[in-house]
């Protein structure tokens, strides 16, 4: 189940949005869990807030969803799909251990999708592994990561 990728953990089960560093899996037929990969999580370095959506609210692709604070980056978390929110994590709001400890499992937001297509859009698991190599290797020569 799990891989090691460019010195990664990376759970081959799983969708992945490589822009934004999420994890998606599916909850039910029409339900997701979305977290934060290993990788987003050290690029990002130590998390001092996370700001999530109360639901029920309606979120699309590509908008804002929240807010993260970081040692090395402040902004917005972007939807990586449209839906509505439906369960906030209680325990990454009382605090980010979870997120370090167990990121795979440690889900951020559960929705109901709006569109079951634009999980297409997502890196399948099938085809996470290598677009994870590249991702790494194309922050280590951005100079993000260490070699």
């Amino acid at each position: 189940m799990y891989k090691k990728v460019s010195g990664y953990q990376l759970r081959d089960d799983l969708f992945y949005d490589q822009n934004n560093n999420y994890w998606i899996e599916k909850d039910t037929a029409d339900t997701v869990k979305i977290g934060i990969d290993e990788l987003g999580l050290d690029i990002s370095g130590t998390i001092s807030s996370l700001s999530l959506p109360l639901p029920p609210q309606h979120v699309e692709k590509g908008e804002e969803m929240g807010a993260l604070e970081a040692e090395k980056f402040v902004g917005p978390l972007i939807a990586p799909l449209s839906g509505t929110v439906i369960e906030v994590n209680s325990e990454v709001i009382d605090g980010v251990r979870s997120l370090y400890e167990a990121p795979y499992e440690t889900w951020i937001v559960r929705m109901s999708l709006k569109d079951q297509g634009e999980l297409d859009h997502l890196v399948a698991p099938s085809g996470s592994l290598e677009s994870f190599k590249m991702r790494v290797e194309r922050y280590r020569k951005a100079g993000i990561l260490s070699w």
